[in-house]
């Protein structure tokens, strides 16, 4: 949680006092001192992002999806209708973690402590998306199955 006001730190009595309390322990929380009638102050703010937890991109474990969805293209065609739906709902799975891998690399492309692996974080983003890509393909294929077993 980002909040903002003029000194930086809320100073209010009684519960509001109690709440910053209780929620500064629930939760990471970051306070700034931003006056809105100061443009610069105003853009340094928005250009702000709380830093980006550093994991090597290697350590992420990316390639599991990659597995899931080279096995179901490979078996599609002997599939029953069960392992259809849990195929289907490996591919959302897969899908998901592909949304969010892209946000994690988008993120990082952002902070200036990335600078450096500009490059390779782009590349990286090429690949998610290529990837998001064909599991959304895949989605459609067991999905068209689904329904043509259906009938």
């Amino acid at each position: 949680i980002t909040t903002v006001s003029k000194r930086g730190r809320p100073s209010a009595p009684g519960p509001a006092a109690a709440f910053m309390s209780a929620m500064s322990n629930e939760t990471v929380h970051y306070m700034a001192a931003c006056d809105v009638t100061d443009a610069k102050a105003l853009e340094c703010l928005t250009d702000w992002a709380p830093p980006v937890h550093a994991a090597p991109l290697e350590e992420l474990g990316w390639a599991v999806s990659d597995d899931v969805v080279d096995v179901i293209r490979r078996d599609i065609g002997r599939m029953g209708q069960v392992e259809l739906k849990r195929s289907l709902q490996r591919l959302e799975d897969a899908k998901y973690q592909a949304v969010f891998q892209t946000r994690e690399v988008r993120s990082r492309l952002q902070s200036k402590s990335f600078a450096q692996e500009k490059e390779q974080l782009q590349e990286e983003q090429l690949q998610l998306q290529e990837r998001e890509a064909a599991i959304l393909e895949l989605i459609a294929d067991v999905s068209q199955r689904l329904g043509a077993g259906a009938e």
